[in-house]
């Protein structure tokens, strides 16, 4: 009896201890977890500042360093002041009243707007998001009686993606609802949806066979007054361009890489041209190189509809000569090969240019303005004269 006794005083013993040791192991988890959250939090609130430093360092270095570049090739740019912003959740740099001032032979574009926010965002570090706030208002000459073209927008952003060597990987514009007011004419351009994007693609020691851009564009229902003078209807419904870049470029150099990307046979392969202007319908492919004088060269060629029905209005319009269109209804004619519901005639086309010249087939059809490379291209051309092939 005795041994059972002690037993048991023996085993509560027991148990009182481990009754009042359980509380205390209780209490040392509640201190851990009092102490242990502020420490994780404030460790993370650490690393969102060393984000936000290091980020924010990298916006304004790029913005001095493209400055710098952009003042090489005879663009100004140029803001009253800039501010730093978005801590914690994000890397903000605000520039305020920018101004672009760009070379043209009409005198210097100007464009301006209210603020510039470029922004980075721990979740994608990798992608810079730039976006104009307010009105953009654009002058195509410096001059004093120069038209003021006024921008609205619901959405319109640049992207900036770089891989980890802070390379440009792809460039991006997305726009929604724009609309622009203030030309001389006094007409309205409005576009609904507009998207583009240029993607470099890093190839080792990459040949004249490699493909080392790749280049997207597509717009949704671009709405242009007649006050424009357009020749057709005044709603475009559809255009799409796709192209692949063949062989490299140095874009470190634009100037140098883009004249010996051109000498030794560099070309853009357009995958695809879709063009809904009623009644006009075009779908075509091909090459475009650069000759001589840094002019488009090449063919497109494809399938088209409704190519007689807007002939009249080109020539209307002075888009096209009378003579020309004659001779282009007869080389139309010969490759026409049915007709569509509406009676409108579908054909097979070929477009090429040459010497600033756009022909279908044989036939001269319009002569094209010359492109003005002063911008940021090569110093040694002067597109200031007529050209001509060697």
């Amino acid at each position: 009896m005795l041994m059972r006794l002690s037993f048991v005083s023996l085993t509560g013993k027991n148990k009182q201890k481990e009754i009042s040791m359980a509380p205390k192991k209780r209490t040392r988890k509640k201190t851990s977890i009092v102490f242990g959250v502020p420490i994780v939090m404030m460790l993370v609130l650490i690393g969102f500042f060393m984000f936000w430093l290091k980020a924010t360092t990298l916006i304004e270095n790029h913005v001095d360093t493209t400055t710098a570049k952009w003042k090489e090739i005879g663009i100004d740019f140029s803001f009253n002041k800039k501010k730093l912003g978005g801590f914690p959740y994000s890397a903000n740099l605000i520039l305020e009243e920018p101004s672009f001032k760009m070379p043209s032979k009409s005198g210097g574009m100007v464009i301006k707007c209210s603020e510039l926010k470029i922004h980075i965002s721990p979740l994608s570090p990798q992608k810079i998001n730039i976006t104009p706030r307010g009105n953009i208002k654009i002058k195509t000459s410096d001059h004093f009686d120069a038209p003021e073209i006024k921008l609205n927008h619901d959405l319109l952003a640049f992207y900036i993606s770089i891989n980890s060597f802070f390379e440009i990987t792809s460039t991006s514009l997305e726009l929604k609802n724009l609309t622009a007011k203030g030309f001389r004419s006094g007409g309205t351009l409005k576009i609904e949806e507009l998207k583009s994007k240029i993607s470099k693609l890093y190839i080792a020691e990459a040949s004249f066979q490699d493909i080392t851009f790749n280049a997207n564009f597509s717009m949704k229902n671009m709405y242009i007054s007649k006050k424009l003078g357009i020749p057709i209807g005044e709603k475009i419904e559809k255009l799409i361009i796709i192209a692949d870049i063949l062989g490299p470029i140095k874009t470190n150099d634009i100037e140098t890489g883009l004249e010996k990307w051109r000498a030794k046979g560099g070309t853009a392969e357009i995958r695809k041209v879709q063009l809904n202007w009623e009644p006009l319908k075009l779908l075509l492919s091909g090459t475009i190189a650069l000759d001589y004088d840094f002019q488009p060269i090449g063919t497109l060629t494809g399938k088209s509809i409704g190519v007689f029905k807007t002939l009249p209005s080109f020539v209307e319009t002075d888009f096209i000569q009378p003579k020309n269109a004659s001779m282009v209804k007869i080389v139309i004619g010969k490759n026409a090969t049915e007709r569509t519901k509406k009676g409108l005639s579908k054909t097979n086309l070929s477009l090429s240019i040459q010497d600033n010249i756009l022909y279908i087939g044989p036939v001269k059809l319009a002569k094209l303005p010359i492109i003005d490379w002063t911008f940021g291209l090569s110093k040694n051309i002067d597109n200031t004269k007529e050209h001509k092939q060697p």
